[in-house]
């Protein structure tokens, strides 16, 4: 990231960045206005709750902020500004809430009055200049830690090696969820053994095959799991969901298409990333690492997405998690923005037939869950540790114990903070006041 100011001349790649943001968030508020995408999975299921009369505008915004704040303010907003690189979930989720404050497809009445336009071109305009502040603030942020012993590279380092190590233990953790213990055990030390084996051959990237071999392992599993009477219960079958939802979501795919320009080119240029261990991957310059990541999260993901936008007619605002990909291996900005809208609206089309798969691959679905939830963990260990190690060339010995109080102290208050965020939070402000402190010459810089 360049500095914020430069002799009162914003630099170009600020600008890009601040234009980036602004279409996206201008795009982001206006389908959540419009109703045709929600980023917040839980709120995409409870939308259509509120487009027919079944929840008051202000039972809507309260559930809405519930939801999203926290996972805002303590999960979005900190990776990206430990990274310089914004994780979607920081513009998305306070999008989502700008757009359905404003009133719009939700409320009763014809589909377009006055009121509805004026409420669609205020949530543009406010979804704009969102995300144009979020650059600006990101930028500021940025300089901060420059400033910093373990600012810059180094710090993006420190919390990237512990994610990326730990990223390897991802499919034997998700099978001990599914199949126990003694499965996870058996492909923790397949893992293990490969990854030395890797190395004694002389692999450049050790760690990318034995994700693959893990990988491959636990989508083998998946694939054989589950039974033909799991097939008839309810929330599988694709049978079972609305013909409106897709009818809706298709007379739709023109903004579809163009969300998915937008997102491809900001993911192609490093603007915005899916998922904070790639995020983490990509502000440290590891490309492959970070498609690696992308990937494995798009597979978790992409079947509860695929059913909660088929039940509920309201497209994921960032897709299944292609796009991300398409972005990221584009050799340019150009086929960036043209490969994101081809692979969002492929996404988009193809809710139905992923999921008659899972009707007929039932524990893909279980599959997903547990691989979500094996993410989650390695990234709450990995995000603890990396974020000790940030803290303590901050500040050594009180950066440390600050990190590890912060950390102990959410667990007794019930996890405010999400815990794979509470460190990156925890650094952010420690470093905050050491820079107070250096300033005040309190603490010795260096």
């Amino acid at each position: 990231m360049t500095p914020l100011l430069d002799s009162y001349k914003v630099e170009p790649v600020l600008w890009e960045t601040i234009a980036v943001l602004a279409v996206a968030g201008a795009c982001g508020a206006a389908m959540a206005n419009r109703g045709v995408a929600i980023f917040h999975d839980a709120l995409r299921s409870l939308l259509p709750e509120r487009m027919e009369g079944r929840m008051s505008r202000q039972q809507w915004n309260s559930t809405a902020l519930h939801l999203s704040l926290g996972l805002l303010l303590g999960f979005g907003l900190p990776f990206s500004l430990i990274s310089g690189i914004f994780l979607n979930h920081g513009l998305w989720l306070g999008t989502d809430l700008i757009g359905t404050w404003f009133p719009g497809a939700a409320e009763r009445g014809p589909m377009w009055t006055r009121q509805k336009l004026l409420g669609l071109v205020g949530a543009i305009l406010a979804g704009a200049l969102y995300g144009g502040m979020l650059a600006l603030a990101l930028e500021g942020v940025a300089e901060l830690f420059e400033s910093l012993p373990v600012g810059g590279p180094r710090a993006v380092e420190e919390l990237a090696t512990p994610i990326l190590l730990t990223f390897a233990v991802v499919p034997a953790l998700a099978l001990a969820y599914e199949y126990g213990a003694k499965h996870g055990l058996l492909i923790f030390f397949v893992t293990l053994l490969s990854r030395q084996g890797a190395i004694l051959l002389g692999a450049q990237r050790p760690d990318d095959w034995v994700v693959a071999l893990g990988m491959a392992l636990f989508l083998s599993y998946a694939l054989r799991g589950g039974t033909r009477k799991e097939l008839l219960e309810p929330g599988i079958r694709g049978n079972a969901f609305p013909v409106q939802g897709m009818v809706r979501i298709r007379r739709n795919l023109p903004v579809v298409a163009v969300l998915g320009a937008v997102y491809g080119l900001a993911c192609h240029r490093m603007i915005m990333m899916e998922g904070p261990q790639a995020l983490i991957m990509l502000a440290q310059g590891d490309k492959p690492a970070a498609i690696g990541f992308t990937l494995v999260r798009t597979i978790s993901f992409a079947p509860l997405k695929a059913l909660s936008s088929l039940a509920t007619g309201v497209f994921a605002l960032d897709g299944l998690g292609f796009v991300a990909i398409a972005g990221l291996i584009s050799p340019n900005a150009v086929v960036a923005g043209v490969a994101g809208a081809v692979v969002m609206s492929a996404e988009a089309l193809s809710l139905r037939l992923i999921v008659d798969s899972l009707e007929r691959f039932p524990g893909v679905l279980r599959a997903a869950d547990n691989l979500r939830m094996a993410m989650t963990k390695l990234l709450e260990i990995g995000s603890l540790v990396g974020s000790l190690m940030m803290a303590q060339r901050i500040i050594p010995g009180l950066g440390f114990a600050t990190v590890a109080g912060a950390y102990t102290l959410n667990e007794v208050a019930g996890t405010p903070v999400v815990r794979a965020a509470i460190g990156p939070v925890a650094v952010i402000l420690l470093g905050v006041a050491v820079k107070a402190l250096v300033a005040l010459r309190l603490v010795p810089l260096g």
